[in-house]
């Protein structure tokens, strides 16, 4: 499966899985390491978890495990996560081995998975309702709700919101941390990204995560909430640090 990666880290022939190799984020940006939890077994069935908390299995912990060991060459400062369980243990596990002096990790609500309502269960591949509403999105139309459940612009604006509880965006005296690692969910990571790096969120299908991959972004943590485009690419989806267990579920 391929994973995307911005021109500029392919051209300078960084590896992700050593990630001091790239360049400092400039000067009153916070680099933000946003991954997606590891593998759980309704991942592992292709099954739509949402809002719905499920537990890391046992490949999902080793991969957690290879997130820490990739983040232990930067100076990692503050730790956060998603309140459901399979992003939270994944945290855990990484700091653990990244950053143990690292006071816990910090669970903010507004960084939970969409809330995918009657879909929560489902097979995605088996659901035409699921391509119905992808579709709809790809179009244009990101206020669609899931039935029972949250649209695109529900997650970016809570996003949006987390990203300035946790002092990355809206901070008028510079940044409070200089690298972050946050650990959240496939689809809530897909729509943040393309807000962030303006794309639009009717984009965020391009977008892959495979479970415990890393996204590096640098975020102007003085632009506003609101702001079109406050973060600029290093990489997204990268999963070169997972070293042979990388049982590939994308979101």
């Amino acid at each position: 499966m391929p994973r995307a990666a911005s021109l500029a880290t392919l051209m300078a022939g960084v590896v992700l899985g050593d990630l001091s190799q790239l360049a400092p984020p400039a000067k009153g940006k916070t680099r933000l390491y946003l991954c997606r939890h590891g593998q759980t077994d309704w991942n592992a069935a292709k099954k739509i978890q949402g809002s719905v908390d499920r537990e890391l299995n046992e490949l999902g912990e080793r991969q957690a495990l290879l997130i820490g060991e990739a983040l232990k060459s930067v100076d990692i400062t503050l730790v956060a996560a998603s309140p459901l369980s399979r992003a939270f243990r994944t945290a855990d596990l990484a700091m653990n081995v990244a950053c143990p002096s690292v006071e816990g990790v910090r669970i903010h609500p507004g960084l939970r998975e969409m809330n995918f309502g009657e879909l929560e269960g489902a097979v995605a591949a088996e659901s035409s309702l699921y391509a119905e509403v992808n579709a709809a999105w790809a179009s244009g139309d990101v206020e669609r709700k899931w039935p029972a459940g949250e649209s695109p612009r529900d997650v970016e604006l809570r996003g949006r919101q987390a990203l300035a509880g946790l002092g990355l965006l809206g901070q008028k005296d510079g940044p409070l941390h200089t690298h972050v690692a946050v650990v959240c969910h496939g689809r809530f990571n897909k729509i943040l990204l393309s807000s962030l790096l303006g794309r639009g969120i009717d984009k965020c299908g391009e977008i892959q995560q495979g479970n415990c991959c890393i996204n590096v972004v640098d975020v102007d943590v003085a632009a506003a909430v609101d702001a079109a485009q406050p973060a600029t690419e290093v990489a997204l989806d990268s999963r070169d640090h997972l070293n042979g267990v990388d049982a590939d579920t994308p979101s």
